[in-house]
Order: C-alpha cells, then sequence, then structure tokens
C-alpha cells in the first residue's frame, strides 16, 4: 500500500523533529516506512569524528512535530 500524497518522507531531505520529551533531532533522511511510522535519520557523529555519522531511528508516533528543512 502507498503512502497517502503528503505523508512521506524524500530520502536525502532535511528533517528537523521534536520528540515527545522536548528534544531536538536535525538530520538528513535514510529512510522512511510509512506503514510502521519509523524514519531513519543521518546525523553528526556525537563522538566528533568528520568521517563518521550517527543514524538515528525514530518512531514518528511519538515526535510532537516535524519540519522539513531541506526537500
Amino acid at each position: 500500500m502507498a503512502a497517502p500524497p503528503g505523508e512521506y518522507f524524500s530520502v536525502g531531505s532535511q528533517v528537523s523533529c521534536g520528540t515527545c520529551q522536548e528534544q531536538r533531532l536535525q538530520g538528513e533522511v535514510v529512510a522512511f516506512d510509512y506503514q510502521s511510522k519509523m524514519l531513519a535519520l543521518k546525523c553528526p557523529s556525537s563522538s566528533g569524528k568528520p568521517n563518521h555519522a550517527d543514524i538515528l531511528l525514530i518512531n514518528l508516533q511519538y515526535v510532537s512535530e516535524v519540519e522539513i528543512i531541506n526537500d
């Protein structure tokens, strides 16, 4: 089943979202699964190493807002 128009994220888009724990997450969309409402974001490495990245898996049921920064 395809996602309804306007209810999906394009791979490569930059998004910012606020979680229900009032944490702000921002990164590049790597993957999105509409059925499970899971979003995978690639973010700068928390270790500070320039050639590494963190991948965050976000359950959109626990997100209060999502903003597309760059599509």
